[in-house]
């Protein structure tokens, strides 16, 4: 991820805590690289999407707590949601 884009990820996670419509902005860059990352990983197309909306709910729900790590938030979740 190149400065310019973790800036631009930083600010929507900024304007998500005050305004979860910016959530959006999130789901539509990572769906597709965060269900592929799941599916490498359980071989299950189903039980992938289970978990890939679980991830984005429970970052969704959890935005206010978020503290830059220097990795993307939802694959951190995604780590939390397979437990």
């Amino acid at each position: 991820m190149t400065e310019k884009e973790k800036h631009i990820e930083l600010s929507y996670i900024q304007k998500a805590k005050e305004d979860r419509e910016y959530f959006g902005f999130l789901y539509e860059k990572y769906f597709q690289q965060l269900f592929l990352f799941i599916f490498k990983k359980v071989q299950n197309e189903d039980l992938s999407g289970d978990i890939c909306s679980k991830t984005f709910m429970k970052a969704m729900m959890n935005i206010d707590k978020y503290e830059d790590r220097g990795v993307s938030f939802l694959f951190l979740v995604v780590s939390h949601c397979q437990q």
